[in-house]
């Protein structure tokens, strides 16, 4: 299928993934594009992941992200690509490109060290695969052999050994199995912390509210208890008191900043006072209720 406004035609492909036409240069819809040439787009993929010495798992892993690269927001990177140019060639930038940026957002930027400049292209490489990949040096002595055939594996250690050091990079990892089954009793052990604390805090608000609510005169003591106690409405208690409602929701807002008051006192903070007593929804018995509550 052609782009809009093209004339139709059928494209012929060189074996270096050259895209040969006669006259003017139409292009074909991107997903056309990319489903004549996967075969080609693997190659590159393996291409790229074996200069960069990407093996397993990770390989499989940029190799999900090229193909997601490929045809996000509607094929925007086929659609930038000159029918008149090389399909391998140009891939072959894109997807080196797409794998530097993943290592620079998963890694952190990377430049070679001095040291490794010293040593020259087998320093660079060593460098690279041992402190910014993280890999054991095992894997490492062979690709570096191989890339500089006069090396030997005395050779490569002798040459790490002059490496400075780097701060380890944080990696996202995946958990094992064990780390997986300790994490439920850490969190449980978390949560006993956490709910210790809450009831410590609890008692230590209910004596000190206690004490400020039965410090009141008695019809603030009997607006507090009714309001929060009883989680009567505002209406109802202006009616039951026989008091005007407009001035009554002032005088409540007052009486919670006397307690909140009271609480920073106690040495319990605003954040916390507010949370507590800021609202009538706490299940926490502040000793309002008709059984905890002092007359």
């Amino acid at each position: 299928m052609l782009e809009t406004g093209t004339a139709e035609f059928s494209p012929c492909f060189s074996g270096k993934g050259r895209m040969l036409f006669s006259g003017n240069f139409p292009k074909m819809h991107p997903r056309d594009l990319l489903e004549a040439n996967l075969s080609l787009v693997e190659r590159v993929i393996a291409r790229v992941c074996m200069k960069a010495h990407l093996t397993g798992a990770d390989a499989e892993d940029f190799a999900s992200t090229a193909h997601v690269h490929l045809i996000e927001n509607d094929y925007f990177v086929l659609r930038q690509h000159d029918p008149s140019s090389s399909l391998a060639g140009y891939l072959a930038v894109v997807l080196q490109r797409l794998l530097c940026d993943e290592r620079n957002r998963t890694l952190g930027r990377w430049r070679s060290s001095a040291e490794a400049k010293r040593m020259g292209e087998a320093g660079v490489l060593l460098e690279t695969l041992l402190l910014r990949d993280q890999r054991p040096m095992q894997e490492v002595v062979p690709i570096v052999t191989a890339a500089a055939r006069n090396l030997t594996a005395r050779d490569i250690e002798t040459m790490a050994a002059r490496l400075p050091r780097r701060e380890a990079r944080m990696r996202a990892t995946e958990l094992d199995e064990t780390t997986m089954a300790t994490a439920p009793a850490v969190e449980q052990a978390d949560a006993r912390v956490v709910e210790e604390e809450h009831r410590r805090l609890a008692k230590k608000t209910q004596e000190a509210l206690s004490d400020a609510i039965a410090a009141l005169p008695l019809e603030d003591r009997t607006i507090v208890k009714l309001r929060f106690g009883s989680a009567m409405s505002v209406a109802d208690l202006a009616r039951i008191l026989q008091l005007p409602q407009r001035p009554l929701y002032r005088r409540i807002e007052l009486l919670l900043d006397r307690l909140r008051q009271a609480l920073a006192q106690a040495g319990i903070d605003e954040r916390t006072a507010t949370e507590l007593i800021g609202s009538a929804t706490d299940d926490l018995d502040l000793g309002l209720s008709d059984r905890g509550g002092r007359s």
